[in-house]
């Protein structure tokens, strides 16, 4: 014969124990954190997908005169679009408020064709070095 398992004891609540020792998603306050999660999460992924793309579309003109005059930070080329930063905020006349993020908008295949006549050369010159300032201490 075979023997038989005893029963397990009720929880000190009154409810009995659940067998499998699993997340309960029947009972309201477990779907409630459920939910609650998602729904953070979402909110957390959303924010952080917002914060990283405020990029303000500039016209090629504007973005080639400032290139010209130097006042281009960071350029990050994708295909036929360039974003990137100004080294300081711009006013731009198309566009309302100062711009620090750009994004500009090239005719498809612009840069498959070799890019425009002054891309050689802002994308080949090299930074320029920088001396680190020393300080002597006596």
């Amino acid at each position: 014969m075979s023997e038989q398992r005893p029963e397990r004891p009720q929880r000190k609540n009154g409810r009995p124990t659940n067998g499998n020792g699993g997340i309960r998603f029947g009972s309201q306050r477990g779907l409630f954190g459920w939910v609650l999660f998602i729904a953070l999460a979402v909110l957390l992924f959303m924010l952080l997908n917002k914060t990283s793309n405020q990029y303000t579309q500039i016209p090629v003109s504007e973005f080639e005169s400032r290139l010209v005059e130097d006042k281009v930070r960071k350029v990050v080329v994708q295909g036929d679009e360039l974003t990137g930063e100004f080294r300081n905020a711009e006013t731009i006349p198309s566009v309302t408020g100062n711009v620090t993020k750009y994004r500009v908008v090239y005719p498809s295949g612009t840069f498959a064709n070799g890019g425009p006549s002054f891309a050689g050369s802002w994308i080949t010159r090299p930074a320029p070095l920088s001396r680190p300032r020393t300080t002597r201490i006596f």
